[in-house]
């Protein structure tokens, strides 16, 4: 609906002619040179285009496309008596913010879109509704249409189970596995920030404490306590300084008896472990019993060690410091660096032929091309193992078609269906409703695309000549 959202963003066509030359025609509407022109102009505007002669004559068959797509749904709403009401257009707004409110700086908090106070500034700022509203008020009753039409597609379940059993259960195909090229991604502290930032609802976390702490009979402390002798109890000195910390104050006591104080970063319940302190049930199950008034405590630790610690902090919600995590962000990162690069690879060779040619391509560039015969839901795939989604994408696939794209511990496959044989009920009932839903997305898609071309063959059509337009 994007394009369709652009052409009604631009200067409207004038209602009447300008000039005695007709450039264009959709159906009975015809257009003068001037028309196209100017309109063509406040298109290239708001697209901030300024390509060559051949992009723009691309971008002008393209702006056509979009006039004729408005034509046939402004008729369509009409003749089927669409309607769009106030409160269908303030419920999409206020389900899914349109592309307008991305724009407003104050909406963010740091990098990321507030949801909350987009919907604080629709209750409170009339005209930003009233705005918001109007961006999406004409293209609305399209989408409407365009489910309208979608949902005339008549689905036979039976039909498609009986065509599915048909086919059989074991299957033939051949696979290529794309091999692409391994990258030294080189990642900074800038990157894995970024993605810190792009992820950071994973690390909030909700009732949480932080500690200050010193610990006995550890090489961690230091000072005094390394200085006692050796005949001197470490439970002993945790006590003492438990007493004292009680009447002074755990930071003056700590001072005055030279011991280090440590301090923990914030953590749940729910982590299961203290950082710097290590995983320990019974202490986390004593801090988050302590009321606030009883602070400071002393614990001995199963693993080792006795504690005295004061509860330094307490959140309603907190995000795990990006220093902490610093580490296995960089890992993923770089992760997710080498994933893109692969990725953008395998969608090159996708969409950059056609099918009929993935095989030859794929050979040229080394890629792994092999075939399987009885193929069912346990299949083994050589070296590459059992590859479940493989094995139901292939199963599920009909015959003469390639299988979606798919991804398993970092390699990616996709199939070509030979041959499909026997298939039974019990595999039906673990797959039938999928295989539906699948076929059903499909058939939609196929009946609103059957419909616009029946729309296009209804209209004459003429459009306009770049070399008359553009000159």
């Amino acid at each position: 609906m994007k394009r369709y959202l652009i052409l009604l963003c631009m200067t409207l066509l004038s209602a009447g002619m300008l000039s005695a030359r007709i450039a264009a025609k959709i159906g009975d509407r015809e257009y003068s040179t001037e028309e196209i022109k100017s309109s063509f102009e406040a298109y290239k505007e708001f697209n901030q285009s300024s390509d060559s002669p051949e992009k723009q004559a691309e971008l002008l068959k393209l702006f056509f496309d979009n006039m004729i797509a408005k034509h046939i749904y402004d008729r369509e709403v009409k003749a089927r008596g669409i309607t769009v009401s106030a409160e269908e257009l303030e419920a999409e707004i206020t389900r899914r913010p349109p592309s307008l409110a991305f724009a407003i700086e104050e909406l963010y908090t740091g990098d990321e879109f507030d949801y909350d106070k987009y919907l604080n500034k629709l209750e409170s700022d009339t005209s930003f509704k009233k705005g918001l509203i109007e961006s999406i008020s004409d293209t609305f009753a399209f989408s409407k249409l365009l489910e309208e039409v979608r949902n005339e597609t008549v689905i036979d379940r039976d039909l498609i189970k009986t065509q599915w059993l048909s086919m059989g259960n074991n299957s033939e195909a051949r696979i290529i596995r794309f091999i692409t090229k391994e990258i030294d991604a080189d990642v900074t502290e800038a990157d894995a920030r970024t993605l810190y930032e792009a992820t950071k609802q994973d690390y909030l976390r909700e009732d949480g404490r932080s500690l200050r702490y010193v610990v006995f009979d550890s090489p961690a402390t230091h000072g005094r306590a390394q200085h006692y002798d050796g005949g001197v109890d470490e439970t002993e000195k945790a006590d003492e300084f438990l007493a004292l910390a009680k009447r002074k104050g755990f930071s003056k006591a700590a001072k005055e008896l030279d011991y280090e104080v440590f301090e923990t970063p914030p953590f749940s319940f729910d982590d299961g472990f203290i950082r710097g302190i290590g995983r320990d049930l019974n202490l986390m199950k004593r801090i988050f019993n302590t009321f606030a008034n009883e602070q400071i405590g002393l614990h001995k630790s199963n693993m080792g060690g006795i504690y005295v610690y004061e509860i330094a902090g307490t959140y309603d919600h907190y995000y795990i410091p990006f220093e902490i995590e610093k580490d296995q962000l960089m890992l993923k990162a770089a992760f997710l660096k080498r994933q893109e690069a692969k990725e953008d690879e395998i969608v090159e060779f996708i969409t950059g032929r056609s099918s009929a040619e993935y095989f030859q391509e794929a050979r040229r560039r080394g890629y792994e091309v092999f075939e399987k015969i009885d193929i069912t839901r346990d299949s083994n795939f050589g070296e590459h193992g059992n590859i479940e989604l493989l094995n139901q994408a292939i199963l599920s696939t009909f015959e003469g078609d390639f299988t979606p794209l798919i991804e398993d511990q970092g390699k990616y496959f996709i199939a070509w269906v030979n041959r499909h044989y026997v298939r039974n009920e019990k595999v039906w009932k673990l797959t039938g409703e999928s295989i539906i839903n699948e076929v059903s997305k499909v058939e939609r898609q196929r009946h609103l695309d059957q419909w616009y071309q029946e729309q296009l063959k209804s209209l004459e059509l003429l459009y306009p000549e770049a070399s008359v337009i553009l000159k």
